[in-house]
């Protein structure tokens, strides 16, 4: 709702800078949501604006979203397309302080080659995402890194692989607090109310890594500690 008020008043004042910004939190906030089709939505709009008005940054922002929209959509095609014009633009013109930009496009490219089987692209993508999220660090994607890691190894039945990067993911989650570039890079302050338990301070990652972790005991006949992991997932997103 406040996202959305904001974007009204930007609307209302014509500052597209603004409207930009608010649209692309909006189809962050869709995509977290599963509203696939509602992020595209915004992320076009984005999109008309920022070519209109060459904003780089705002520009490969809205085609790294649109790339995971995509790939929520299962629509692999548009989903590459995507990822590919954001990688291009990248390489293009990125500065060094737009290095965040990298960690999402990634992840959008990893997650891209897991979904079409192809593992050891898929595990490229996923050492740069936790490369780069290491550096600052970055700790929301470096447990995205390991998380991704996970899966691929789940996707092999390397089941001991699977469990050293599941505890890998879970450990980023443990430090302490640091300003996170995801909440930066999509124009979102971070809660205030944010305690240090992983669950609340990063939760982006936080629910998805129960959920591998539940995945991975499912698959090792631990129904138990599957079920405790779903648990602890469906309690970060309520």
């Amino acid at each position: 709702r406040g996202a959305t008020l904001a974007l009204s008043v930007a609307e209302k004042n014509g500052n597209h800078s603004w409207i930009m910004n608010f649209r692309l939190v909006l189809a962050r906030l869709h995509e977290e949501a599963l509203d696939f089709d509602g992020a595209r939505v915004h992320c076009d709009h984005a999109l008309k604006i920022g070519r209109e008005r060459r904003a780089h940054l705002f520009t490969v922002r809205a085609f790294i979203l649109l790339g995971q929209a995509f790939l929520g959509l299962q629509d692999s095609a548009r989903a590459y397309e995507h990822l590919s014009e954001a990688a291009r633009l990248s390489e293009d013109s990125m500065g060094i302080a737009d290095w965040h930009m990298y960690l999402p496009l990634y992840q959008g490219f990893g997650d891209y080659w897991l979904a079409q089987g192809d593992l050891p692209q898929a595990r490229r993508m996923a050492t740069k995402l936790c490369e780069t999220a290491a550096l600052p660090p970055e700790r929301t994607y470096l447990a995205f890194g390991h998380r991704l890691l996970a899966e691929i190894a789940i996707a092999e039945r390397q089941w001991e692989q699977a469990e050293a990067e599941v505890a890998q993911a879970m450990s980023a989650m443990k430090g302490p607090p640091t300003p996170s570039a995801v909440w930066h890079a999509y124009g979102i302050a971070p809660p205030e109310c944010a305690s240090p338990s992983a669950a609340s301070a990063l939760p982006l990652a936080a629910w998805r890594i129960h959920a591998t972790a539940a995945k991975l005991c499912e698959l090792q006949g631990r129904r138990s500690e599957a079920e405790g992991f779903r648990q602890q997932s469906r309690a970060v997103i309520q």
